[in-house]
């Protein structure tokens, strides 16, 4: 368990330790105040109750107030544990209720505060119908300044009646679960409750309003008026109900769920410890009072002796029971009882307590109620053994086993984990298996399969099983199918408008390709014994592509236009306009074709007009006379062609594979699913018909020609293609935490034998070996290394088996890569030829590491280096010299050849390592640089170009992604080398300085040349960045603080420094968002520093050098940055390693 979950836990008992705070008196009917977490319920406190943790009742006018925390309480876990304790303990102490639901009326229309409100309600409540003359609605925060209460009231009615009908929707929808019924059902029935009217109000719905003032709340009219309004609706309006103790059901958080399990176990083992402290109390007070006791009966005999008064002062020194028994009153052994019987029915966990116990009492009546009746000479044999407290101990742990099996239920991020000895499905509620994505079940002895597992909610979803038996309990169905393609919307393609002027707009458009199929699922299982494995039937088809959008309709041509005389009435057209017109027709200035011309000369008067008399003297004028054509027709468009159907998804892998038999094993290989129906091609456009005029206006009745229709199944441009099956060696992670699983519980006599024949057997077959890959072996050996001392110190195991199975997987996949050929080709085959040198290199270090840690497991005398019985014989040969000869000589000697052969070893082991570990990494260091050089400059090249194939992007990212993933393993490696080099072969710190060690906390901040180049970007926005520019400085004063300490530094200090700094810079950016980064140019340049500083700082953790290479590169350093963002998981272990390297093998040197 982590620190941070351990704080966590503390906090949540430490609030349950001031229960005492809640005071509840002796009133019993109640006004309870509900309401979703931020829905201002703090608004009626201020008019009606006062806020405080945990809840009071407060008394107003002789009606008693409870407030309670809200519901989904976003402070935290502790705080979201102890609002649904509190609530049940408020409950418990009630007879008659009225529940007051408050929202905050700025964000009720938003739907989603007040679902969150109603799903709580009707998880809480089992009959809400019960409770509904007893609920009021209350929208706290109103603002009403510009629109009347009535007006605000008919908004939200309105509202709540959308609501209902959507409840109504759902409720006719297929696979719905019986939560989600009760939801909508409950839903209906409250808003119709809610929605009555008297006199045109509705008397269900209360408003507080903010106060349109300053000023102190009492003091202001309206503020008095509201509360005055909503106290009479409550005593008027709503009805107080007579609880019963089965009317509610209390639950929280999956995050909150999931640490229940824990805090049960620390307050078990609070009571265990109560208990002990109790039973030595008890044994000192009882030998105390029978001591006194057998004084006071020799009294008798010493009467006369004894002075009355020393024999009062005796009797009042006497212990008395009252006060034993007021000390057993204070003991909280009782309050944690009662928090075990809170939290037991809200866990994720299903068992039941054990109600048998066999003792040496009752073992022989116990064997009769089992005997078996076809075994009855093993019956016999067994009624002979002879019966003592560690048999009796052992088999009460197997009838715990075997008749309460219990198992655990935990979501971590909408992946399903469940674990335990045996596990029967139909067992686990319906409601784990909403909004998952996978469901890991890690079975120690029988899976029990007795239910089916289909329907929406296992859609794509990825299973896997590993359990040493199955047994399917009649016929069974495990379907992972996937749905189509979603059709387009709309099913056709928008059609051209008619009449354009150009010919291409008036095509119609193609049809899209239809969308591909979804993937489907995934299952994965393993086990030795499989009972009626005939009986299970698993599909995992991918779902079929989906149709191709209809191509549209093509434009109808344009009319040919006739000559436009107003065109030219206010202008003269000169004779060399009319000859470029003529020589270059058509001409640019004028949509008309010039065809002929005629001149004229005759008399024109100066200011003649058309039909004008002449009157003046004429002069000699020259008239142009030509003809021209119209605009020109223009055809109907082609109909789009049809979009292609979409393509099939592939179906996923279903592998199950027997432990105990090699041959045996079902797997199915992906197929895609069938392609989706294809489009129809769109109708061609029709031409216009053409009316054009000469002078003499002749029509000419042509029709222009129209376009052709378009063609089915044509157009695959764009066409998207279906997501690939998971790479196998995916399921090696789900293999791994199974293997972790297993070995916390082989401390445990009566399973540790069948487990770790079980876990040998999983390593040992072929399939399971064939899932892994580089990377998952350094994870199993990682999560092996975590649990080492706690198997060993803790649990008493044997872990030698388990490092020799691991090192001949190793020795079994590194072989094949002599010749560069991986054994698991579907995990290394995009790999370049430099990439598998690199992880050879690493899987041979992980060999070497591994063989070193097996031969220090061999402690015995055949498996030394050294003879040790030879060793003490020369040790016995030197002392008897000793007696003999001088014996200081002989002991200079021997101690000047030993600290001679240790110095040569201890040189030896230095050089080979600085020579040749070291300087190879760094070869391997420099070279990985390269690649990722390249590769980022060849991203960056495949994003700027505009046809560029996004699987090509993507691989091209991918392969980044592994390259910055080596380069992070093999800067792990050289810290391990470099402290290697300064540890003798016993142990021996050799008092050198590791060089090369560098923090990623002490790069960024204390590097002055970096930290100046952040802090005048930071400074650069004061108005934004001043308050982040501030808590650096801080955070470096604070690092500069721990670093100077020198060897009395403390890493895990300097870890939360870092975490800190990460979480400073995380907030700050979620701020700028929030503001509006799209439209504020000056929160975009802070955003844009802060998104530097942490791309720089993601960088520096995966190397200094890193960092300093790309800093002048914008581009470059913000696509590694993103890389290593994405890949965060990842990076996260190999932090983790390194880490461990610096808190345990650090410090010994």
């Amino acid at each position: 368990m982590s620190t941070h979950q351990l704080d966590i836990l503390n906090k949540v008992l430490q609030l349950l330790e001031g229960e005492e705070k809640v005071v509840l008196g002796s009133q019993k009917d109640l006004f309870l105040i509900l309401g979703v977490t931020g829905s201002g319920d703090e608004s009626i406190q201020y008019g009606i109750v006062s806020k405080t943790i945990f809840p009071e009742l407060i008394v107003e006018d002789n009606d008693v107030f409870c407030d309670c925390l809200g519901f989904e309480d976003t402070r935290g876990v502790d705080k979201n544990i102890l609002s649904t304790y509190f609530i049940k303990k408020v409950l418990d102490h009630a007879e008659k209720l009225k529940i007051i639901l408050t929202v905050d009326g700025t964000s009720f229309f938003d739907r989603i505060t007040f679902t969150r409100l109603l799903k709580h309600i009707s998880s809480l409540i089992r009959n809400v119908g019960k409770f509904l003359n007893g609920m009021i609605l209350v929208l706290t925060k109103v603002d009403t300044r510009s629109q009347t209460d009535k007006s605000f009231k008919r908004d939200v009615a309105n509202f709540l009646i959308e609501v209902k009908k959507n409840a109504s929707t759902e409720l006719e929808g297929p696979d719905i679960s019986f939560d989600e019924k009760k939801l909508y059902e409950d839903t209906k029935i409250l808003i119709d409750t809610l929605l009555i009217q008297n006199n045109e109000n509705y008397i269900k719905l209360g408003l507080f309003k903010k106060p349109k003032q300053e000023g102190n709340l009492f003091g202001i009219n309206t503020f008095k008026k509201d509360r005055k309004d909503l106290l009479f609706t409550l005593k008027e309006n709503v009805s107080f109900i007579i609880k019963n103790e089965t009317d509610f059901d209390f639950t929280i958080s999956e995050e909150s769920k999931n640490k229940i399990t824990d805090l049960n176990k620390i307050m078990n083992e609070c009571i265990e410890k109560h208990v002990l402290r109790l039973g030595n109390d008890l044994e000192h007070y009882f030998e105390n009072y029978i001591r006194w006791s057998n004084n006071i009966y020799k009294l008798k005999d010493e009467l006369e002796r004894i002075d009355i008064i020393g024999f009062k002062e005796n009797l009042r020194l006497l212990k008395t029971p009252k006060k034993f028994v007021q000390a057993i009153i204070k003991n909280k052994i009782v309050k944690y009882g009662s928090y075990i019987d809170f939290l037991r029915p809200i866990q994720n966990n299903e068992s039941k307590e054990l109600k048998i116990h066999v003792d040496k009492d009752n073992f022989t009546k116990f064997l009769e109620k089992v005997k078996p009746p076809f075994l009855p000479s093993k019956y016999e044999y067994i009624t002979q053994i002879q019966v003592n407290d560690l048999r009796i101990n052992e088999l009460n742990q197997l009838l715990k086993i075997t008749l309460t099996p219990y198992f655990e239920i935990k979501n971590e991020d909408k992946n399903l984990i469940i674990k335990g000895d045996y596990i029967v499905l139909s067992k686990i509620d319906d409601k784990y298996f909403t909004n998952i994505k996978s469901i890991k079940v890690f079975c120690l002895n029988t899976l029990f399969i007795d239910t089916n597992l289909y329907g929406k909610k296992f859609q794509g979803v990825t299973i896997t099983c590993i359990s040493l038996c199955w047994n399917i309990i009649d016929k069974r169905l495990i379907e992972l199918n996937r749905a189509m393609g979603l059709p387009h919307s709309p099913s056709k393609a928008e059609n051209r408008r008619n009449g354009r002027t150009n010919v291409q707009l008036l095509h119609g458009k193609d049809g899209r390709p239809g969308l591909p199929g979804e993937t489907a699922g995934c299952f994965f299982g393993i086990g030795r014994e499989f009972i009626n494995r005939n009986e299970l039937i698993i599909n995992a088809d991918g779902g079929k592509g989906g149709p191709g959008q209809h191509g549209s309709d093509g434009g109808r041509g344009q009319d040919e236009e006739n000559f436009k005389v107003y065109k030219f009435s206010n202008r003269r057209i000169q004779k060399k306009i009319l000859d470029a017109f003529y020589y270059s027709s058509p001409y640019p200035d004028f949509d008309y074709k010039f065809i002929s011309e005629s001149n004229n000369t005759r008399d024109k008067y100066p200011g003649e007009m058309p039909g004008d008399i002449p009157n003046v003297n004429p002069t000699k004028y020259k008239e142009i006379i030509f003809n021209v054509f119209g605009k020109s027709e223009i055809q109907g468009g082609n109909g789009g062609n049809g979009g292609k159907g979409g393509k099939g998804s592939y179906s996923k892998i279903i592998k199950i594979i027997n432990t105990s038999n090699i041959k045996e094993s079902t797997d199915r290989t992906s197929n895609k699913h069938k392609k989706g129906e294809n489009g129809i091609g769109g109708k061609g456009g029709e031409g216009e018909k053409i009316e054009w005029n000469k002078e003499e206006d002749i029509i000419n009745n042509e029709k222009a020609e129209s376009g052709k229709d378009g063609e089915k199944d044509i157009n695959e441009k764009d066409i998207q293609l279906p997501k690939e099956c998971l790479k196998q060696y995916n399921f090696a992670i789900d293999i791994n935490n199974y293997k972790k699983y297993l070995r916390l519980e082989l401390g445990n006599r009566i399973k540790q034998e069948f487990l770790a024949s079980f876990y040998l057997e999983l390593d040992n077959h072929p399939v399971v070996r064939g899932v892994y890959d580089t990377l998952r072996f350094f994870d199993e050996f990682q999560e092996l290394e975590n649990q080492f001392y706690y198997l060993t110190d803790e649990l008493t195991v044997d872990t030698l088996p388990f490092y020799e199975s691991f090192l001949t997987r190793i020795n079994e996949y590194v072989i094949p890569n002599i010749k560069g050929q991986y054994q698991n080709s579907s995990a290394q085959n995009e790999l370049t030829s430099t990439e598998q040198k690199s992880y050879k290199k690493a899987l041979n270090y992980l060999y070497t590491t591994i063989l070193s840690k097996i031969w220090s497991l061999k402690i015995t005398s055949s498996y030394l280096v050294i003879d040790i019985y030879k060793y003490f014989k020369l040790v016995t040969k030197n002392i008897n010299l000793l007696k003999e000869k001088e014996e200081q000589v002989v002991l200079d000697q021997y101690k000047n050849d030993y600290k001679k052969n240790i110095d040569g070893k201890i040189e030896e082991a230095k050089t080979f390592i600085k020579e040749c570990i070291i300087l190879e990494i760094e070869n391997v260091s420099n070279e990985l640089d390269k690649k990722i050089e390249d590769l980022v400059t060849e991203t960056i090249k495949l994003q700027k170009k505009v046809d560029n194939k996004s699987q090509k992007l993507a691989k091209q990212q991918e392969k980044l992604n592994k390259s910055l993933v080596l380069r992070k393993i093999f800067g792990v490696l050289k810290i391990g080398s470099q402290v290697a080099s300064f540890i003798g072969p016993i142990g021996t710190a050799a008092g050198a300085v590791i060089g090369g060690v560098v923090m990623v906390a002490e790069t960024i901040i204390l590097d002055d040349t970096i930290h100046e180049e952040i802090s005048k970007e930071l400074e650069n926005h004061p108005e934004k960045l001043s308050d982040l520019n501030n808590r650096i400085k801080g955070i470096r004063s604070n690092l500069e603080i721990e670093t100077n300490r020198g060897e009395e530094s403390d890493q895990e200090t300097i870890n939360k420094i870092q975490k800190e700094l990460k979480e400073t810079l995380g907030k700050k950016e979620k701020s700028l968002k929030k503001e509006g980064s799209d439209v504020d140019q000056n929160t975009k340049d802070a955003l844009k520093v802060v998104n530097h500083f942490n791309n720089a700082l993601r960088i520096s953790e995966l190397s200094v050098d890193s960092y300093n290479k790309y800093k002048m590169d914008e581009h470059k350093l913000e696509i590694i940055g993103k890389t290593l963002q994405e890949n965060n998981i990842e990076f996260q272990r190999l932090k983790d390693y390194e880490n461990t390297i610096y808190q345990n093998i650090i410090p010994i040197t």
